[in-house]
């Protein structure tokens, strides 16, 4: 209902916040930038990450590394992932204490943008070039593929009450669906219209938030309600 300005100390631009349990969360953003909270958000404090140790190779051919970290998500209170330049992927086993790498960190891997929790030990990751990541085993393995279009993917959202059921959304209008949590090869695209025929050819869409009966979807262009059809779960 009402909004106030909280500084928390940093100059870096910020990208995604997560809550794991209990007041616990977490802010990721550029140039390594991993914020924690332990009561909620009114305090936070920097967590300082072994780049040296987490991209040997990298720090051996380019010196300092600090990847941008772009999306963070978990699947419950102990598990979770970030993801970032350089195709990244952190791992923690204990609530965010301990971030190890599970992926990437080469560089011509490709940037992933975005990660969602979509069960237990389960989640997809996605970013440059319309790569897809999954795991079905807390990141212990992640099998990769491409959506169609090759276009960058900024989004991943959860919609009809179900995590099996994942919109992703991109640049130039970009969509995408899966019926079955992420799967690779389960990926279909899907068209999106402003208005009543308009396509969203023209745009890139930033990030979602799923309802109980539509998705709000923020990108270059304004603020946009994707409604969802009644068929097949789809938006329309």
């Amino acid at each position: 209902s009402s909004w106030s300005a909280r500084s928390i100390g940093v100059k870096e631009n910020l990208f995604s916040v997560r809550f794991f349990q209990h007041g616990a969360g977490f802010i990721v953003g550029e140039f390594g930038m991993l914020l924690e909270t332990g009561d909620a958000g009114r305090n936070w404090r920097p967590m300082n990450l072994n780049w040296d140790k987490l991209l040997p190779e990298l720090t051996q051919e380019l010196g300092i590394v600090q990847p941008h970290l772009y999306g963070i998500a978990c699947c419950d209170p102990q598990h979770g992932w970030i993801v970032g330049e350089y195709g990244l992927i952190l791992g923690t086993e204990d609530g965010g204490k301990t971030w190890h790498r599970q992926a990437g960190g080469g560089m011509a891997d490709r940037q992933l943008f975005t990660i969602a929790a979509v069960g237990p030990g389960q989640a997809v990751a996605a970013g440059q070039g319309g790569e897809i990541l999954y795991t079905a085993d807390y990141g212990n393995h992640w099998v990769t593929s491409l959506a169609p279009g090759g276009l960058d993917i900024y989004a991943l959202v959860s919609f009809n009450s179900s995590n099996n059921r994942l919109l992703a959304l991109g640049d130039l209008g970009a969509a995408f669906v899966s019926t079955d949590g992420g799967r690779p090869d389960t990926w279909r695209t899907v068209n999106l219209a402003r208005g009543a025929t308009a396509p969203l050819a023209d745009t890139w869409l930033a990030t979602a938030v799923s309802g109980s009966d539509d998705i709000l979807a923020f990108g270059q262009l304004g603020i946009w309600r994707l409604e969802l059809g009644s068929a097949d779960g789809s938006p329309g």
